[in-house]
């Protein structure tokens, strides 16, 4: 499998987490590959992908990244965190990236109780790659 496919970047960075989880904050033989696989991904997907479908795939990526800390042994400061604001820098709207980074500070907190929003079957909300007016990112009521 390529590196630079979402499947190989997912496959790794499970790897890399559950090092994490192993490693119990001590440093580990995998340590760097999540980000450099996501790295590769997100180079490759940027010169083939028209802006709103590079975008979409951020999304997907983060969604997919988000669910390998979503477990009771949540690791602080994973390397899955840093490929969340990896995937941050690349993204070429300001709302999402203003989403990807409460995402981030999210996992990098182990605080699910607010991610719910994070979930496979919402593909609309919070990366802001749908059509709503992006005027305020509050609550709808």
């Amino acid at each position: 499998m390529s590196q630079d496919s979402f499947g190989s970047v997912i496959s790794i960075c499970r790897q890399v987490a559950l090092e994490e989880v192993a490693a119990d904050g001590d440093g580990h033989r995998l340590e760097g590959q999540c980000v450099g696989a996501t790295g590769l991904y997100l180079a490759a997907i940027s010169r083939t992908l028209p802006e709103d479908e590079f975008n979409s795939s951020i999304a997907d990526l983060v969604v997919a990244l988000a669910e390998l800390l979503l477990t009771p042994e949540c690791v602080l400061e994973s390397e899955i965190v840093e490929a969340t604001l990896l995937a941050r820098s690349q993204s070429t709207d300001p709302f999402q990236q203003e989403q990807l980074l409460l995402i981030a500070n999210t996992l990098n907190a182990c605080d699910f109780a607010i991610t719910a929003a994070i979930s496979a079957g919402n593909r609309n909300a919070p990366f802001g790659t749908d059509d709503r007016p992006r005027g305020n990112s509050a609550s709808p009521n």
